[in-house]
């Protein structure tokens, strides 16, 4: 449940003391532009490495369907832009609190 009073800062102890002696304590809404800056980030990654692997995926099937090309396909590029897919995939999942999940998880077992 959101709190617009309260959030918890993860910085180390020292951190935290410096911060609070330097008034550097990050209001709640700097907090959550920060959090949804980067949640728009990751998703423009995952967008954009999705549309560039389609686009090799289809020079790829191009090239080899081509009738004079002898070349072998060369799959790399597109597990490149897989992996960077997938790896901004999995940081955008982890902002996601595992308490919201288990509850998301519990009300479509109850309704399915």
């Amino acid at each position: 449940n959101f709190n617009s009073d309260k959030f918890v800062l993860t910085a180390s102890k020292d951190e935290r003391s410096k911060m609070i002696r330097e008034d550097r304590i990050p209001d709640v809404r700097t907090v959550i532009q920060s959090d949804m800056g980067l949640r728009y980030l990751l998703r423009n990654d995952i967008l954009t490495a999705c549309d560039d692997a389609r686009a090799e995926l289809k020079y790829q099937l191009t090239k080899q369907t081509d009738a004079d090309s002898a070349e072998t396909v060369d799959g790399q590029e597109l597990l490149d832009l897989l992996l960077v897919a997938q790896s901004a995939c999995s940081k955008w999942f982890d902002l996601i609190d595992e308490k919201n999940v288990n509850e998301a998880l519990s009300i479509v077992s109850r309704e399915g």
